[in-house]
């Protein structure tokens, strides 16, 4: 309780006078509130902390602040941002340690490894754990990346969960689920698939990205 108080008074100092940003304290979030945080990437270690969302780009970035909380340390802080030192902080489960050889899972640490610095082809699939329908999804598109590597089509087949990760480029899609390619020549605009996810409709579009 004292470091909450002594954190917030701080950030009060920062905030005197300061017109660049609206400031906000949370300290009994509603419902809405909550929604809003989880939306953000909220922290779970039980500490105070400052979470700084800019609109100037547009879905909004977001940056979290942890670490000792005083008036100087927020405004160097404030100063990485304003020079674009700043990383973005980005929802992430835990890069997992045992992994499915046929369909591994990417999350938001390491999807720019795994997807976009990759040099080959891949195939994402997001999905969200409490989607019935992308589960079932799941064992179709499994069957269908073991018959490409008969095909041997040089294609990385990958899974992100949406509503525990996030990622730039992901940010801000309601819905699921989603099927996309990113070509080895041109990760920036992948290939949507917007047809029905029904195992012989993949199979097809499967072919489609062979040939």
């Amino acid at each position: 309780k004292d470091e909450n108080e002594r954190s917030f008074q701080e950030f009060v100092k920062y905030s005197h006078n300061n017109k660049k940003f609206k400031f906000f304290k949370v300290s009994r979030p509603t419902p809405v509130v909550n929604d809003i945080l989880f939306s953000i990437g909220k922290a779970h270690t039980g500490k105070p902390y400052v979470i700084l969302v800019s609109f100037e780009i547009r879905p909004y970035q977001k940056y979290r602040y942890e670490k000792n909380i005083t008036k100087e340390n927020l405004r160097k802080w404030v100063e990485q941002y304003d020079l674009g030192q700043l990383r973005e902080s980005l929802k992430s489960e835990p890069i997992p340690e045992i992994q499915d050889d046929v369909l591994p899972r990417v999350v938001g640490l390491n999807f720019q490894k795994e997807v976009v610095d990759y040099k080959g082809n891949v195939m994402l699939f997001l999905y969200s754990m409490w989607c019935a329908k992308s589960k079932r999804i799941i064992q179709d598109l499994r069957k269908i990346a073991l018959r490409a590597r008969k095909w041997g089509v040089e294609i990385k087949w990958v899974v992100f969960e949406i509503t525990r990760n996030e990622a730039k480029g992901l940010k801000m899609m309601q819905s699921y689920p989603i099927l996309l390619l990113y070509k080895k020549n041109d990760k920036k605009f992948p290939v949507w698939y917007d047809g029905v996810f029904e195992e012989r409709r993949l199979e097809n579009f499967s072919h489609l990205v062979i040939e």
